[in-house]
């Protein structure tokens, strides 16, 4: 049975882990990056069509040392056919990686794959596909660490947080497998109360409507790379797809999630998104500043996410914003568990508040901490 690596950002793993699980998967142990499982080609669909926490679904297929190129080169060429997955008429590209080891230029060892691969072609067409780096029909994915090469085709294509449903985003989104991730390790489940005071595009809340009502994260995707591939087996991708479609819940007719924030433009962007995703009436959007915020009325308290602005150095401004959060929190959420990521660990002073959970994870290249701060005590003023 082939194996698959089901990657993820740095912090995630535990949670894909667990993903992987619940899908009937049977993880190996994880390696830095990703979660390797055994899977037939129908459950290397499933799993780009129905994880949640993953970016990418990778097939490795060759593993040796390379110590120059012509060592590289050979290696490609005898070690695995690429002609079984595209004809001359498909487009390929070659993503590399290189740290610690003799070949040191990323753009010489794809060059070096990508001519042991079409050279393949010739030997067998006489002729090649073409290059294609922005949607290559295959997507081949080379890291060379210490002189190791690993070699994988990238089942997914476009990173798989591109669910579909987000056409308006604002500055600094969050992304959607990290967002899932996040909220997965808050224990947040469906019926807990949900709000996020500085919602953006609503990345939060759609993910979490979507969690909810069982729609699976590929429902809105264009495509994926393997559905490109000669041994695609189309009938059973979309007897997966159906059977998604099947386990779907409705969409409660009446807000359930609350977003708010001070940028008319961010509120926006969330309606349109949530439109988009299909959940705009579950989720309720207001323009509202942190300074006046107060929990929605009629609700039991619940969880409190926030993705505050970090800035990477801190400015007047970035202080302000937390102390107003942190008073704003204490003042009018007892009872509520508050979780903030931030990548500012001064920033999160001002706040004047005591955590007692704490996970690392990266926002794309932030270095960031998810940290849990559960109120319960009356409001203090802040302090300058």
């Amino acid at each position: 049975m082939p194996r698959f690596l089901a990657v993820s950002s740095t912090g995630l793993l535990d949670v894909l882990e667990q993903e992987l699980t619940d899908l009937g998967f049977r993880p190996g142990p994880k390696i830095p990056g990703a979660v390797p499982f055994e899977a037939s080609w129908e459950g290397c669909y499933r799993a780009n069509y129905e994880l949640r926490s993953a970016t990418r679904i990778l097939y490795p297929i060759a593993d040796f040392f390379a110590y120059d190129g012509e060592d590289l080169y050979n290696n490609i060429r005898k070690r695995h056919d690429f002609t079984k997955y595209i004809n001359c008429e498909g487009t390929l590209a070659v993503f590399s990686t290189v740290g610690e080891s003799k070949l040191t230029d990323q753009r010489f060892v794809s060059m070096k794959v990508k001519d042991a691969i079409v050279d393949q072609f010739y030997e067998k067409y006489d002729r090649r596909p073409n290059v294609e780096s922005k949607q290559p029909d295959l997507p081949i994915v080379v890291h060379v660490i210490k002189n190791h090469v690993h070699v994988a085709l990238d089942t997914s294509g476009e990173s798989l947080y591109r669910r579909g449903y987000k056409t308006e985003t604002v500055t600094a989104p969050i992304k959607e497998h990290l967002a899932f991730a996040l909220l997965k390790m808050t224990g947040w489940k469906p019926g807990i109360t949900l709000v996020d005071p500085m919602c953006g595009s609503g990345t939060f809340l759609i993910e979490a409507a979507l969690w909810a009502a069982q729609v699976a994260p590929g429902t809105f995707r264009r495509r994926f790379a393997f559905q490109r591939w000669l041994n695609f087996q189309k009938d059973k991708y979309q007897l997966i797809t159906q059977e998604a479609s099947q386990r779907e819940l409705e969409v409660p007719e009446s807000p359930v999630y609350f977003g708010f924030d001070q940028d008319r433009s961010a509120i926006r962007a969330a309606k349109e998104n949530a439109q988009n995703a299909g959940v705009e009436s579950a989720i309720a959007l207001r323009t509202q500043s942190v300074q006046l915020l107060t929990p929605p009325e009629g609700v039991e308290p619940g969880i409190v996410v926030i993705n505050p602005p970090y800035g990477e150095r801190l400015d007047f401004e970035i202080e302000e914003a937390y102390r107003d959060l942190g008073y704003t929190l204490k003042k009018n959420f007892a009872g509520w568990d508050v979780w903030i990521l931030s990548g500012n660990a001064d920033a999160l002073k001002f706040l004047q508040m005591k955590s007692d959970k704490k996970f690392r994870v990266f926002n794309g290249p932030i270095d960031c901490r998810w940290l849990r701060y559960q109120v319960r005590q009356g409001p203090e003023r802040p302090t300058t």
